[in-house]
């Protein structure tokens, strides 16, 4: 019984490992779009972050040239 016991923990702990790796490699397979799964995901946020803060910095652009207009029309 106890040796039966054993055998199943051990399968089991087979499996968690081939899980594990299965995962690893998955993570380093490299994709036609160049580069691995975690350096696509990283670029995704890159340019999520850039097409944020660019807008951002037209918005800012925007009130810049607002205020200055606002100001010329002041003095005439």
């Amino acid at each position: 019984m106890e040796e039966e016991e054993q055998e199943e923990e051990e399968e089991e702990e087979e499996r968690k490992q081939e899980k594990l790796n299965r995962n690893d490699d998955r993570k380093k397979e490299t994709v036609k779009e160049g580069g691995t799964a975690e350096d696509r995901i990283r670029m995704r946020k890159k340019r999520k972050w850039r097409t944020g803060r660019s807008a951002w910095k037209k918005k800012k652009e925007e009130k810049k040239k607002k205020k200055k207009k606002e100001e010329k029309e002041k003095e005439k």
